[in-house]
């Protein structure tokens, strides 16, 4: 890939938006760490076909990657 394309910085996420699109990762989730935001990730995943399980693990992530302390699920 083109290496002006692999730099993303976190002030100018536009330049990682444009790889995500070419690269075809992209999916329609909103950034925030609300309760309300992970809830609407986890069913826009569950719309797209993914599992329970799969969905909160990735709206938990996208929630972590803004910023929201959210500890790893423990063993018990």
């Amino acid at each position: 890939m083109h290496k002006t394309l692999m730099r993303a910085s976190k002030s100018d996420t536009t330049d990682a938006r444009i790889v995500d699109l070419l690269t075809g990762v992209i999916m329609p989730l909103k950034r925030g760490t609300s309760k309300d935001t992970v809830s609407k990730n986890v069913k826009t995943e569950m719309k797209h076909g993914k599992s329970q399980k799969q969905a909160v693990a990735i709206a938990l992530n996208q929630a972590r990657k803004s910023g929201k302390k959210i500890p790893k699920k423990s063993d018990q």
